[in-house]
């Protein structure tokens, strides 16, 4: 990839009308750099070192659906889902291996790795990414084809690693500002409408006035937005929109995204590894 094709991509980018656009930009660029199968995590809900309520998590990945209905609980338990809550920056899988020679893995991380390397997951990389919110956690996972090893992943990665990463890092943070869908919430525009005369601070009886609707109907309106967001307070349907993105969103910035379950591959054990899983 040349330079200018470089530019080109990134700007392709940081102007994706959409979720799923940016994303299938950046895939196509990693997989003409060695890392065809990608995993992106971001909760905006995340309590300690874990990613909090899955159901508002966005995960990105370039797995096969199948493997990723398998895989589901086995990533979210990953012990490199715990590192990118624990740490920031670049993180090689073989801190997995380390860990685990010095047991410091849980019963549920050492099943994870199990899983994992049943399948032919062993090596690759993952980036943490900072943040500004102590209830955000997002990361990346580079997964290396089954053909390479972790230290000839640790090797490629000396070489491309601060190009990839900045790929990565453009990629995080438009996808901090594009909106997305409320997993399991279909509101409908008169919701959406009153959710947002009450963000901007107005009361049920101003927003009758303002739509020419009676304060019941308001209420009404409210209520079954309250049970779509599935949540009990209006403030807390506020909330759960404005983690995606999705208050005010105008016609331009409409999700192309379908939510996906959380699920995470960040937990693969470098093949070439001193350490003997138990179990």
């Amino acid at each position: 990839m040349t330079p200018s094709t470089e530019l080109d991509t990134l700007s392709r980018i940081v102007t994706a009308p959409g979720v799923d656009s940016a994303w299938e930009v950046f895939c196509e660029a990693m997989a003409h750099r060695s890392f065809p199968v990608l995993v992106y995590g971001l909760a905006r809900n995340a309590p300690g070192d874990r990613f909090g309520e899955l159901s508002d998590a966005l995960v990105l990945s370039t797995m096969e659906p199948r493997r990723m209905n398998t895989l589901h609980e086995a990533m979210a338990a990953s012990p490199l889902t715990r590192f990118v809550g624990e740490r920031t920056g670049t993180i090689s899988w073989s801190v997995t291996a380390r860990e685990l020679a010095a047991g410091r893995l849980s019963r549920s991380e050492l099943a994870s790795i199990r899983l994992h390397r049943r399948l032919g997951y062993s090596a690759g990389i993952t980036i943490s990414f900072p943040t500004s919110c102590r209830r955000t956690r997002a990361g990346i996972s580079f997964v290396a084809p089954p053909r390479m090893t972790q230290r000839q992943v640790d090797a490629l990665w000396r070489q491309e690693g601060a190009t990839n990463t900045l790929f990565a890092q453009v990629l995080h943070q438009r996808l901090l500002t594009l909106p997305r869908p409320v997993p399991g919430a279909d509101l409908t525009e008169r919701q959406r409408e009153v959710l947002e005369w009450v963000a901007e601070g107005k009361s049920s009886a101003q927003i009758s006035q303002i739509l020419g609707l009676s304060v019941v109907t308001v209420e009404k309106h409210l209520r079954l937005a309250r049970e779509a967001l599935h949540t009990d307070t209006t403030a807390q349907a506020l909330v759960r929109l404005v983690r995606h993105n999705a208050l005010f969103a105008t016609v331009a910035d409409s999700p192309d995204h379908r939510a996906l379950p959380l699920a995470y591959e960040l937990s693969r054990v470098p093949v070439d590894g001193e350490a003997t899983i138990p179990g």
